[in-house]
């Protein structure tokens, strides 16, 4: 039988595809995870938001929460954001 590039090609996209698929659920996972810790902290010293801690600033929870949903954003490209 002779070799079907066509059908290699198509299998080549699906990987593609699930590769981007499994990392955009890496980065929403990531996201997840970082926005629990997030809300755990806020619960645990009776805040509802960041803005009433001293710790605002300096603190590693909010930098990686930040950090988290700036890589969601865009999927982990620097520079430009996808809205959709």
């Amino acid at each position: 039988m002779p070799y079907n590039n066509t059908q290699s090609h198509s299998n080549q996209m699906t990987d593609e595809h699930i590769d981007t698929l499994l990392q955009h659920d890496a980065y929403m996972q990531n996201l997840q995870i970082n926005k629990d810790k997030l809300n755990e902290c806020q619960k645990s010293r009776g805040f509802q938001s960041c803005l009433h801690c001293e710790q605002i600033i300096a603190c590693q929870i909010r930098i990686a929460y930040v950090n988290a949903v700036y890589e969601s954003m865009n999927k982990g490209q620097v520079g430009d954001f996808d809205f959709n």
